[in-house]
């Protein structure tokens, strides 16, 4: 069952009311079961919840060019965007189903591209020498290229050919394009975005260096608890993630959404719990917040299930009390009866 999506993962902070939400899901790239599961999120968005803008991890002009595509009558744009990034780890049958999912069924998407100008020596010039052919040099668009391509430059830089790249300068460039995107939507507007899964880690530094924040790390520092992510690469069986069930802690009933389970531990959501338990006697053990497959915010409460080694399921309860005053964000574990 198709889920509390709104909530999983990302459950919304009180008093967020008519402020946009920022909901970002993490990715291994061009796997099926990953793929599908975030169409079928992202549908859900778009027909539930009205949203309409998909933050991706894509340059700005290849983005561009998906928006055109989408009121396309025929694939020749995206023929050539897939001729273009041959190679990638996103060419593939995967990331064109995808695609034409979100065609076929949510034709109003509007794509925004936040990564830096990959295959700016192919894409984004053609991107530039059409709008030049326009007549629009002294576009937004035309600006937005030309920076993308760039920030492709440097991100490629002298090392090509010897696959060197400035990772750092790509993940801080990603959090202020991304930056940049959102300011420029009307106020209040939710959003959902996609991305490879290290650059939604918050608790996390760059993958390549460790030297700064991960790109939703920079963002949270902007956007706090208005932004809210979920690891999908975590869950052993991404089809379950977002399926509720039924739990009591202290005698009265809960929906719990499912997470994802990884190596053995099996990670669940209590929604509306907080202000029932908040008060219940503290345990001795904590779980750090940077080992959830999701962002962890004020007044949220998991539960996480523990297969041990004679098949027994061991089930502790935790609740994130204030965990950004911590050294080392955490969650407190407390004891409820169910």
């Amino acid at each position: 069952m198709l889920l509390t999506l709104a909530c999983f993962g990302c459950s919304a902070p009180a008093g967020s009311a008519g402020k946009g939400q920022i909901y970002l899901y993490g990715e291994t790239h061009s796997v099926p079961e990953i793929n599908q599961k975030e169409f079928e999120i992202w549908d859900y968005y778009y027909h539930e919840e009205g949203m309409r803008h998909l933050f991706v991890e894509y340059p700005y002009f290849m983005a561009e060019y998906l928006n055109q595509w989408v009121q396309a009558e025929d694939d020749a744009i995206l023929d050539q965007i897939f001729q273009d990034i041959e190679g990638t780890q996103g060419h593939s049958q995967t990331t064109l189903d995808f695609l034409h999912s979100i065609k076929e069924n949510c034709p109003e998407t509007v794509f925004h591209g936040t990564d830096v100008g990959h295959c700016y020596w192919s894409m984004g010039q053609r991107y530039l020498s059409e709008l030049e052919a326009a007549g629009q040099q002294d576009s937004e668009q035309y600006r937005l290229a030309r920076e993308n391509i760039e920030q492709g430059e440097t991100y490629y830089g002298v090392g090509y050919n010897k696959g060197e790249h400035d990772n750092v300068y790509r993940e801080n460039t990603m959090a202020e394009n991304f930056r940049r995107a959102y300011a420029a939507l009307p106020e209040g507007t939710s959003i959902m975005g996609i991305y490879g899964d290290a650059h939604v880690w918050v608790y996390e530094k760059d993958y390549s260096t460790g030297t700064v924040p991960s790109m939703a790390g920079q963002l949270r520092e902007t956007y706090g608890d208005d932004l809210h992510t979920l690891d999908l690469s975590f869950a052993d069986d991404v089809s379950a993630v977002g399926a509720t069930e039924t739990v009591t802690l202290n005698g009265k009933e809960y929906t719990a959404v499912n997470l994802g389970a990884s190596q053995g531990m099996q990670f669940w959501q209590v929604l509306d719990a907080y202000e029932d338990v908040k008060d219940l006697p503290r345990a001795l053990h904590n779980f750090r917040c940077d080992a959830y497959p999701c962002s962890v915010e004020n007044g949220e409460v998991f539960l996480i299930d523990t297969t041990l080694q004679d098949g027994t399921v061991e089930r502790r309860c935790y609740r994130a009390d204030d965990p950004e005053q911590a050294r080392t964000p955490v969650t407190v574990g407390f004891t409820a009866e169910e």
